[in-house]
């Protein structure tokens, strides 16, 4: 892949990473006020967002090559995406637990 490619395509990545990042915290949000925010999810989410703001910082520097940046932000997104789908079955389940 040429360089403006990786660019183009860390780049994509970078804001479907920032549009999950705020469904994600939104998602904590409502599940916070209704009272059925765990710990342990909540300490999930924290540490797959810690690791992703070290990774996007990473992004800002030319110190990492684009082709290591491009990998290991598809593999922070697919993290990301398994913490939303968390959310996303959380909340499901309190749901069905109401009815």
């Amino acid at each position: 892949m040429d360089q403006a490619r990786l660019e183009e395509e860390l780049n994509r990545i970078l804001l479907k990473i920032a549009e999950v990042q705020d469904e994600i915290w939104d998602r904590l949000d409502d599940l916070e006020r209704e009272g059925n925010l765990s710990c342990q999810l909540e300490d999930l989410v924290r540490g797959v967002m810690r690791d992703l703001d070290y990774w996007t910082d990473q992004c800002t520097k030319t110190s990492e090559s684009p082709p290591i940046l491009l990998r290991r932000m598809q593999i922070q997104l697919k993290r990301l995406q398994k913490a939303s789908d968390l959310i996303k079955t959380s909340k499901r389940h309190e749901n069905n637990l109401m009815r």
